[in-house]
């Protein structure tokens, strides 16, 4: 009689399978018809992406009540993971017509007719949470940092900058009043109600944009990085200035800004990035000096690090090298 996996009782395939990982147990489960019924056991699927994910978002909310599918979670995890590999969308809708929009964690937030809308693919996806535009113009107007008749007319348009930690960070240009950035927390858990003072309960931060060329912003919890590439370098050039706000507060960590001198990278995504982890900034850039040279074999990077709870001095620029092997 020829071995087969086929022929294997349902035990044997139950402890193999549940030690496999989510693309090794959708693959066998393609292998033949028989595996597949085996395999579309819930107490299986659920040791195998217990096992090899623990921690990822759709399995712990498939494992809380009211439970969902643990195969059919384990199926949707290895479609978007082969997704990604081969940059091709296993799905494809039009959620809506927007002029700008970002995506973190299973959470998309886009901005149409002024209103900030947001969606959450993990939970409740035919309901969706609106921040209408005139709450930032009143909590503008009643936060006292503009004066002069600030209304509706004055909102000249709205940009999403980023989504982390169930908070979004948001631009917003007010014409001759200026631009500014806001952070508004978009978590289940804070009233969306506005108190008798006008202030919003969601917008954790207001802050003037100094520049807006280059803008960005990272944000986590507790802090937000604003930067602009706005301040002057000592050969004349222009330098990436940062300021940090504490979100506890409100106000910002160092009473000046921070100039990076001597980083060299001024496009980001290209030749510059920034990002915050563990309590730190990073900037990192893939060049050393302001004229773009490539030499063959050995990359350089320049690495600026500060702590974001603490008055931050800014050090020279760390460099370092990778060599490819020939």
């Amino acid at each position: 009689m020829s071995a087969s996996l086929e022929r294997l009782p349902f035990d044997i395939i139950h402890n193999v399978a549940s030690q496999l990982d989510v693309r090794s147990f959708d693959s066998l489960g393609k292998a033949a018809r028989s595996l597949y019924k085996h395999l579309r056991n819930e107490n299986t699927a659920k040791n195998a992406v217990k096992k090899s994910l623990p921690h990822n978002r759709w399995v712990q909310l498939a494992l809380s009540p009211p439970q969902a599918s643990l195969r059919q979670t384990l199926g949707r995890i290895n479609d978007c993971q082969a997704a990604l590999q081969e940059a091709s969308p296993y799905s494809a809708c039009i959620i809506a017509y927007a002029s700008s929009f970002a995506y973190h964690s299973s959470l998309l937030c886009y901005v149409t007719r002024g209103n900030l809308r947001i969606l959450n693919f993990n939970d409740q996806r035919g309901t969706e949470k609106i921040f209408e535009g005139n709450v930032l113009v009143n909590h503008l107007a009643v936060s006292g940092q503009e004066w002069g008749v600030l209304d509706l007319d004055s909102f000249q348009s709205l940009q999403i900058l980023g989504i982390a930690d169930d908070t979004t960070v948001v631009h917003c240009d007010f014409g001759a009043f200026g631009q500014y950035v806001f952070e508004i927390d978009i978590s289940d858990s804070t009233p969306s109600s506005s108190p008798g003072a006008g202030l919003h309960p969601r917008v954790r931060l207001c802050a003037r944009v100094r520049s807006s060329n280059k803008l960005f912003t990272r944000h986590n919890r507790h802090f937000l990085v604003m930067g602009s590439h706005s301040a002057t370098g000592s050969q004349g050039h222009n330098e990436w200035l940062l300021q940090v706000f504490s979100l506890g507060t409100a106000e910002l960590v160092n009473a000046e800004p921070l100039q990076l001198q001597g980083f060299c990278g001024s496009e980001i995504g290209t030749t510059a990035c920034f990002t915050i982890h563990d309590s730190h900034f990073y900037a990192v850039a893939n060049q050393t000096s302001l004229e773009n040279e490539e030499v063959d074999w050995t990359s350089y990077y320049q690495v600026v690090k500060f702590r974001l709870d603490s008055h931050a001095v800014l050090q020279s620029p760390v460099q370092y090298s990778t060599t490819r092997d020939a």
